[in-house]
Order: C-alpha cells, then structure tokens, then sequence
C-alpha cells in the first residue's frame, strides 16, 4: 500500500499500472520530468514529488486524472514557480486537502477558480494575438515569394536565365509542432544558427517542412539541416525547383519520405522515376509507396545515362546564348512547361529515342560481355592455321604484360607478325 522510491535517481515513471492497492507513493529527489501510469491506481491518496525536474502543468495530466488524490508536494520543482501554480493546482484537483505541507481552504478553492478562469482567458487572448500575428507573417512570406517569382518570369521572358537565386529572400518564420515537425518558412534557416542545439536536444526533429525558399539557397543551407540526424522526411512547397539535378543535394540525407508540391517539376512525368533512381533510401513519395517494380523501372531507365557528365551534355544538347553578365552555376539543363500540342509532338520522339538508347546500350553491354571469348577464337584460329602452314610459334617465359596480346598468346601473335613482315 506504501511504496518509497526517494532518493533513487529514477527519470521516468513507468510500470505502475497494476498497484492498483496502492494509496501512499514516495519520488522525492529524483530526476523526474513528467508523471506516468498513476490514472490506474485509484485508491492513491498521497503523492509526495518534490525536488524533481517537472518544468509544466502538461506533465501532471496523470495525477489530474486521480479521483482520490487529497495531498501532494511539489515543491523544488520548476513548474511550482509558475505565478498562478498553487490556484491552477488546487482548481484541477477538486479532492486535494494538502499542497506542499499546507492545507486547503475552501476560500482558495473559490479564489483560486475565479483566479484560473481570469487566467485561462488571457492565455486565451494571447494565443490568439499569437496565432494572428503568425499567420500575418507566413501570408507576408508568401506574398514577397510570390512578388518575386512574377518578377522572375518577366525576366525570363526577356532574357532567358535557367539557374536563378533569390535575390533578397523574404523573410523568415519557424515552429516547431507537437509531433517533432520544424516548420521552416522564408529565409528561416538562416536564422537557426543559435538555436541549433536546442532543437536537437530538446524536440528531436523528425520532420522537416521547407516553404517559400528557393532551392538552391536549400542546398547552400545543408550542413545546418544535416545536423538533424532524426529527420527521415521532407516537404517542400513553393521552391522553384526546376532542374532534376537539383534534387541530387538531397542524397546526402538519410530521407525515407519525401513530399514536393507547388513546383512545376513535380507535374512532369519522370519526377517520379528521377527520384527513386537518385535517392535509394527513399520509401514513399508524395504519399505514396515505392514499389519495387518502380526501382527496377528507374534502373533501367536513368542507369545507361547516369556516367554523362555536363561536358557531355553540352555536346549534344543545344543551349541557349546568355546576355553579357549573366551568371550560371551547375547544370542548364531545365524543365519547361510545355503546351499540349508540343507534348503531342515531342513525346513519341523522346520515347523512341529513350528506347533507342536503351536499346543500343543493352547491345553494347553485351558485346563487351562475349568480345573476350571472340578474341580468343581469333587467336587460336590464327594459331591453328600458322601451324598447318609449318609456322612454329616460340614460346617465352616470363613474358611482360606489356606485350601486344599479354602472356605466351601474346608473344606468339607479336612474333609470328615479325616473321611474317621479315619474309
């Protein structure tokens, strides 16, 4: 019935369940954070937790769920030096007789409702000056981000310039939700740099969530965004991601969900097949679930082109003139949206070239897979038939692999041509 854990250097409450007889509990000095498991011991009258590591009301909702509970200390804890923690504790637990060794009048019972409620209204208040005031500065984000993008387009139409930066970003807002997401809007990463450790340490970042930020300043921003080894998914919205080759920065994360929408790259029809090929860890896209028919598919499709490098590229693609001035960085090589009638007539020719291609290189692979064996037969043919004509092939030991045909084979063909022009 009297359980005294004081003293133990217990953190977490756990395995109480079934002590249902239970009615005194001791955790005195202890690193506790946050009370667990006590809503099933309903015959518990006192709970004695001071000297803890409790910082806030939510991590008491265990002990507002006890019917019974009529005396409790917590004092030396952060959460007792909260202005209104005496009122707002005797308010939520109707049955307490005694808090921290003092006892509990119904005056302050009825203060302390009048007191609670009157809090509860400006907390009320404050959240929603909050919640305005956020939602005023993410439509702001928005809006310099749209402002930028028409005056981006309008440049491009006068003066094409595929691989474009921000130039001012707008500005920047982050939160952090209750399910380990950062919300990362504007230019919010540059603003991280203070609070990294913190939130590595305290939120245990599982998702990240990148909005109105263009792509390349992203990447540029990836050694911060590395330091959050808990994050296995992504979302990114309003990028300006444009280049499949972009997305080859996120490879060097440890990614297993992705979500990219509002950038136009998303709509084309290899975007799928693009990122399963470039980022193997990859398990779902967009929602949906990578199959293995669909890795196999990306394989055959992105591997044969996979070794061309920009050189390469430049050799047979054509390429736009730049105005004097004009920088670039990586690849030129973008999407653009194209009409349906172009669609119409571009598609059969990239399909037929795309198996033309796959088709050739499948020949290649397996010519060099039987050239070894076709060599050998000309060889010993050759032999066979320099013999038959009474021509003898002297052998050598330790013969050099430098030789025309490497080893005794070698040595033979290299000496029989000598002969032969000799005669």
């Amino acid at each position: 019935r009297v359980l005294n854990l004081a003293g133990n250097h217990i953190d977490v409450m756990e395995n109480l369940e079934g002590l249902v007889s239970l009615t005194e509990l001791n955790l005195r000095r202890n690193g506790i954070h946050t009370v667990l498991g006590l809503e099933q011991c309903a015959a518990l009258h006192r709970v004695f937790l001071s000297d803890n590591k409790i910082s806030s009301f939510g991590s008491l909702e265990s002990l507002f769920r006890l019917k019974s509970l009529s005396e409790l200390t917590l004092d030396g804890n952060e959460v007792a030096s909260n202005r209104y923690y005496r009122e707002y504790m005797v308010d939520r637990i109707a049955t307490l007789k005694t808090l921290d060794m003092r006892r509990v009048t119904e005056e302050e019972k009825r203060v302390a409702a009048m007191v609670v409620k009157n809090d509860e209204k400006l907390e009320r208040q404050r959240r929603e000056h909050m919640e305005a005031e956020r939602i005023h500065i993410i439509n702001t984000i928005e809006s310099s981000w749209g402002s930028r993008q028409k005056r981006s387009a309008k440049s491009d139409r006068k003066s094409p310039s595929h691989n474009r930066r921000s130039v001012g970003s707008p500005r920047g807002f982050y939160e952090v939700t209750d399910r380990r997401c950062l919300l990362l809007y504007g230019n919010a990463l540059e603003m991280l740099t203070s609070d990294m450790r913190v939130f590595q340490e305290q939120f245990k970042i599982e998702e990240i969530q990148i909005s109105f930020y263009d792509i390349a300043l992203v990447l540029e921003n990836a050694n911060k965004l590395r330091r959050f080894s808990n994050a296995t998914r992504y979302v990114l919205r309003h990028n300006d991601i444009r280049l499949f080759t972009q997305l080859d920065g996120f490879a060097q994360f440890n990614l297993q969900k992705l979500t990219i929408s509002d950038n136009k790259i998303a709509s084309t029809s290899l975007f799928r097949k693009y990122i399963i090929f470039k980022l193997p860890t990859l398990q779902e896209i967009n929602g949906s679930q990578i199959m293995k028919k669909e890795r196999v598919a990306a394989e055959q499709l992105f591997r044969p082109v996979n070794s061309l490098t920009d050189t390469h590229l430049r050799e047979i693609l054509p390429t736009t003139k730049r105005r004097e001035g004009t920088t670039t960085t990586g690849n030129r090589y973008v999407f653009k949206e194209a009409s349906s009638k172009s669609r119409k007539i571009t598609r059969p020719y990239v399909d037929r070239v795309a198996h033309q291609v796959l088709t050739i290189d499948k020949k290649v692979g397996k010519l060099h897979a039987i050239w070894p064996s076709i060599v050998s037969r000309i060889v010993r043919s050759t032999l066979s038939e320099l013999e038959s004509c009474g021509v003898k092939a002297p052998s050598h030991s330790g013969s050099s692999s430098d030789n025309h045909g490497g080893g005794a084979v070698g040595d033979a063909v290299g000496s029989t041509e000598l002969e032969g022009a000799d005669s």
